[in-house]
């Protein structure tokens, strides 16, 4: 399955979730598109798989020599403080 339709199948799962009430359903769900969105992201513009940990995904990426986006950072440490 493409990170496309994983994406899609967590944003149908948080649409189903806000029909019945299921408000913590729904935002796991949501959480869950917008990282593999932004996971999705990271493997498109620097061409490598990224961990959960969202601490330390910047540090690895400079180890190897990739030079960060100003947005992505801000992005990275927004989402580690989740």
């Amino acid at each position: 399955m493409s990170y496309e339709e994983k994406i899609k199948e967590l944003m149908d799962d948080a649409e189903r979730a806000i029909k019945s009430e299921a408000w913590t359903s729904t935002a796991i769900s949501y959480d869950s598109a917008i990282e593999g969105m932004h996971r999705y992201l990271i493997k498109q513009a620097y061409g490598v798989d990224v961990g959960y940990n969202w601490r330390k995904i910047q540090g690895e990426l400079e180890r190897k020599g990739f030079k960060i986006e100003d947005a992505l950072k801000k992005l990275m440490l927004g989402f580690a403080e989740l």
